[in-house]
This record gives structure tokens, sequence and C-alpha cells, in this order.
């Protein structure tokens, strides 16, 4: 019984906090839209993320990511029929995270992006971005 002398109280949580998941794991994400109406017809992205690397940082994240959108090919007709020689047909970004847990609510994290074709052309060169975020979870 959880009556008065059982040692349990309401105010003690139901079940134990989850244990911080050490270790990796894999994301994925894939959509198609027609083609007709939409200008990026494919869209990939998929990465791994490796909680704890770090001996005593185990919250830290390490983090790659790849994705990949291909334009609608109805677009590309359609500009190569108005005469427009150099169409957009692909972009891809090859990311590097790595997410600093500060404490329970808040983190900082680094990260790296290398953006190839970045408006799906040859017409921009290729980039590398450099930045962090800040995040607060509250």
């Amino acid at each position: 019984a959880d009556g008065p002398g059982s040692g349990k109280s309401f105010k003690a949580p139901a079940l134990p906090a989850p244990a911080v998941s050490q270790g990796l794991s894999m994301f994925s994400y894939l959509t198609f839209a027609p083609s007709d109406v939409n200008l990026v017809s494919f869209y990939f992205q998929s990465g791994l993320v490796y909680q704890g690397l770090i001996p005593g940082r185990d919250s830290d994240q390490a983090m790659c990511t790849i994705a990949y959108g291909s334009y609608s090919k109805d677009r590309i007709n359609a500009l190569q029929a108005s005469g427009v020689t150099d169409q957009p047909n692909f972009t891809m970004v090859l990311e590097a995270d790595y997410r600093i847990q500060v404490n329970a609510w808040s983190y900082v994290q680094p990260y790296a992006q290398y953006l190839v074709r970045p408006n799906g052309t040859d017409a921009v060169a290729n980039a590398t971005v450099l930045g962090f975020m800040v995040g607060l979870a509250f």
C-alpha cells in the first residue's frame, strides 16, 4: 500500500531521472516534393552525434552532418528554355559541430560548414563558414 507509513511520498518522482546516454547515434531526413511547384524537389540530410567524446564531459556532443538539395527539374528546364545557361542543379553542405554543455540549461556550440555550390550553380564560389551558437533550454 502507498499509505502514510509506506515510505513513499507524493513529492518523490515517479521514475528516476534518466542517465545521460553516451555513445554514437545517427539521424537522417529525406524528402521529395513535386518538381512542378517546388524549387527544391529532393532534400537529404544525415549525420552522426557522439555524446561524451571527451572524458569528464559526458553531456557534450560532437557532430558531423551532410546535407544535399537537388533543384527542380521543371525549374531547370524552364530556365534552359528561356536561355539561361547556368541553371541551379544542386547545393550541398558539410558541417562539423561541438556542443559544449555549460550547465543543465545552456550550451555553446562552435561549428564549421563547407558549402558546395551555395546558390546551386558555379556562379558563386564554394565557401567555408565558421561560427557559434548559444542555446538556452527553459
